[in-house]
């Protein structure tokens, strides 16, 4: 596995230079960055943290709206393979030969809902042998059914439909009337999911979410410093904290503080480590 000690002991002077005047760095830039950095297998794992922006992108075709930007493709690319569409991963390809003949799989969804539904369907294709994505995308995942059966709930719906179900959250976990729908065991934030929902704040729905992210992917990368998963473990963060920052440029701007601190932190752990452990 390549390690990305130039890269990632360079991220946070970064990040910090793009904060001056109170602003948050351009995502742009830092995937500029890691793409003068990482090997063109790894920058493309990379680029696949982004792939909910593909998926705006696709629901969007045909709209008169912006193209979202970080993205797996990017506009010149996108624009090519809309020509093409074999050319995008397969479960963007079967969406768009679908919707060309009017067929739609997911009827009662979304566009962009649907598309999601096909990406999780796809999932172990498009993450292929990368532990770290796999992990992450089933975790976000859960937090996304979550969040559908309470949402639904608190609207007197039924949800069970709209879960996605895999062999982790099947419809059980949907007709569930246990506060944590029965998987507080594996995954002890449900219970504060729900209480958060009931308590009807957006902003503090949110910043519980991104808490919960944040310590999973903490947990997730364990004690890696430079490796690609730690890069993607950023890229993640950054994701969160620029959308906070379209809502919040200080909670945004906060965020990006403690990203900063984090990576200084490791390398500095890691330092330390090398010279207590007598890897130097």
């Amino acid at each position: 596995m390549s390690m990305y000690y130039y890269l990632i002991s360079g991220l946070p002077d970064l990040l910090a230079d793009n904060l001056s005047g109170g602003s948050i760095p351009s995502l742009d830039d830092f995937v500029s960055f890691c793409e003068e950095s990482m090997s063109p297998k790894d920058f493309a794992l990379l680029k696949k943290t982004f792939i909910f922006n593909d998926i705006k992108n696709v629901a969007n075709i045909g709209k008169d709206t912006a193209f979202i930007t970080p993205s797996f493709y990017s506009k010149e690319d996108f624009d090519e393979n809309v020509k093409d569409t074999d050319c995008f991963f397969p479960f963007i390809s079967d969406y768009l030969s679908d919707t060309a003949a009017e067929k739609r799989l997911y009827p009662q969804m979304t566009e962009e809902d649907e598309l999601i539904m096909r990406f999780y369907a796809d999932l172990d294709s498009f993450v292929g042998n990368n532990k770290f994505l796999a992990d992450y995308y089933r975790f976000e995942l859960v937090l996304r059914n979550v969040l559908t059966i309470f949402n639904m709930r608190k609207a007197g719906l039924d949800p069970t439909n709209f879960v996605i179900r895999t062999e982790d959250f099947g419809e059980n976990a949907a007709k569930s009337n246990n506060p944590d729908l029965g998987l507080g065991g594996e995954y002890p934030f449900i219970i504060k999911i729900a209480e958060v929902v009931q308590g009807g704040s957006l902003v503090a729905l949110e910043e519980t979410l991104d808490k919960i992210r944040f310590d999973y992917i903490d947990n997730l990368i364990g004690c890696e410093t430079f490796s690609v998963n730690v890069v993607m473990a950023y890229s993640l963060k950054l994701l969160c904290a620029a959308r906070w920052a379209k809502l919040s440029p200080e909670k945004g701007r906060s965020i990006f503080d403690k990203i900063v601190a984090q990576i200084r932190e490791n390398i500095k752990f890691s330092d330390e480590f090398s010279v207590v452990g007598g890897k130097r």
